[in-house]
């Protein structure tokens, strides 16, 4: 059997060769799924994976997009889930200490105050999400609209990647012909 240290070599070792397999049909849900798990396993390096797939496979940059938002806000809503069902208790034991920072108070009175687009906002920015979602799981805000605001900030987000990677690329290939 394997030690939790190898299995975690082996799923770092998957990452690095992720973007090599872009033009696989399984690749965008694997991503999703990646994007899913990264509420749980907090580590996974999501953002240079997509960023990764969209300069390897431009022509599947959207789908890839579209199901890393998808991925991700499925996992923001169980992680929520977690939170309203297990409280604080929940919250301490898998991230001690995540909303005792400076940014977590001042992303707390934003949602307090604008609840459902503060959430998008601080999903479309590249940014750490689990404090945004412990506090709208907190709050009074509806799952639902939980639901909605992640799936509206990283479709932003991570559509925005897909742009800029694409503008990017041209770009690269244009400089090197020089």
């Amino acid at each position: 059997m394997l030690s939790m240290t190898q299995m975690w070599e082996r799923f770092l070792q998957f990452c690095k060769r992720l973007p090599s397999y872009t033009e696989r049909m399984w690749f965008a849900p694997v991503v999703a799924l990646l994007a899913f798990l990264d509420f749980f396993i907090f580590i996974v390096p999501l953002d240079a994976i997509v960023v990764g797939a969209f300069l390897a496979a431009p022509k599947r940059r959207f789908r890839v997009a579209w199901m890393t938002a998808l991925g991700s806000t499925l996992g923001a809503v169980c992680f929520a889930l977690l939170i309203r069902e297990h409280g604080m208790t929940f919250l301490n034991a898998v991230l001690p200490g995540v909303l005792e920072d400076d940014w977590a108070r001042t992303l707390g009175h934003w949602i307090q105050d604008y609840g459902f687009w503060a959430l998008a906002g601080s999903a479309a920015v590249p940014i750490y999400q689990h404090p945004a979602v412990a506090l709208a799981a907190l709050s009074p805000l509806p799952l639902i609209w939980i639901f909605w605001g992640m799936l509206l900030g990283r479709a932003v987000k991570f559509g925005a990647y897909a742009l800029l990677t694409h503008h990017a690329r041209g770009g690269m290939e244009r400089w090197f012909r020089e």
